[in-house]
């Protein structure tokens, strides 16, 4: 049985398809092809007829079968975007006797808290899903997901660069990274008022229009290459989201007690310790893996960083730099593909 990533989406246009894929998405790809497994690309226009996208996409899969035949396992990023008709691809896969494995990136329905029954019905379409955390699973399966599940615990991260120097990191103790979209990082203008005493904080990402240079304690390092960790700088990496400084609140805050957060890899594979919230599906993983900080409140870090001898950095940096030569390499989803 040979083993085939499919990534199945609407053509958005050539950098608009790359950009949506994803850097999770397409390490994905790479750990793939790193394997010898083959990677099918099944792009579907997009028709403004609803109907003829699923028909295309339907033509696609069969022309796929006749390049991959019967008793493959075919393994799908999801969402895709070409989701509508996925229960008869499905069902036509199934017929020439393929197991059909969905890989979670997001379930939008979860995340914002949406009728849930599209998400539902593609799961139990298939033979097996390969989710993020303990919380998603038992969410899903209280949602009525009747397919074996298994966790993946975190995203792998394949970067360009080496591990950030061990002696920089732990000169930049009172430095924290924030890394992602900060134009939808709505607890920002809260980080940004509030006296953060000895602390700084490194921010990387695009920003739009926000102005970051009347606070002291905030410094805009500019976009960084999702392939190149070497680019990031500080002594800690900040995992946040929801729209207050105290706690993970909000539609996006209220996800991370379920989800992966991409920037968590993306951190570790730097060999930064890690920041997380103690109500966070991440939070266990983290302390007992000794890879950071986990907090109830941004407003405790003074405290808590200052507390952190030089020693206990270090021990964290090891740590994570061991984890991270496991994201580096593909293995939590390799270790996956034998499920």
């Amino acid at each position: 049985m040979s083993k085939i990533i499919v990534n199945y989406t609407l053509y958005l246009g050539t950098m608009a398809n790359k950009v949506a894929l994803g850097k999770a998405r397409q390490d994905n790809n790479k750990t793939f092809e790193r394997l010898g497994f083959p990677v099918e690309d099944l792009v579907c226009k997009n028709y403004k007829l609803p109907l003829l996208p699923n028909l295309q996409g339907l033509w696609l899969h069969v022309k796929m079968l006749v390049r991959r035949g019967g008793h493959n396992e075919f393994y799908y990023q999801y969402p895709t975007s070409a989701r509508n008709g996925f229960p008869i691809v499905a069902r036509l896969l199934h017929v020439f006797h393929n197991r059909i494995v969905l890989i979670i990136h997001d379930v939008q329905s979860l995340r914002y808290h949406r009728d849930p029954s599209q998400d539902i019905g593609i799961f139990n379409s298939a033979d097996l899903i390969i989710a993020h955390t303990e919380p998603m699973r038992q969410w899903l399966i209280d949602h009525g997901v009747k397919t074996p599940i298994v966790l993946l615990h975190i995203f792998d991260y394949y970067s360009e660069d080496d591990f950030l120097p061990v002696d920089d990191i732990v000169a930049r103790h009172n430095e924290v990274v924030f890394a992602g979209n900060l134009r939808k990082s709505e607890f920002l203008p809260a980080l940004c008022r509030h006296p953060f005493s000895g602390l700084t904080f490194n921010l990387y990402g695009l920003k739009g229009d926000i102005d970051f240079s009347s606070y002291p304690h905030i410094k805009y390092c500019g976009v960084f290459q999702g392939d190149h960790t070497g680019t990031i700088h500080g002594g800690w990496g900040l995992v946040w989201d929801g729209d207050s400084i105290t706690t993970c609140d909000g539609v996006l805050g209220d996800y991370l007690r379920y989800n992966l957060p991409h920037k968590l890899s993306l951190y570790i594979a730097a060999g930064l310790p890690v920041i997380v919230w103690s109500q966070s599906a991440v939070a266990d993983w983290v302390k007992e893996n000794h890879l950071g900080l986990v907090v109830d409140s941004l407003e405790e870090l003074p405290e808590r960083i200052a507390a952190v001898s030089e020693a206990e950095h270090r021990d964290y940096i090891a740590h994570c730099r061991e984890m991270g030569n496991r994201l580096r390499n593909g293995e939590m989803l390799k270790a996956r593909l034998n499920d």
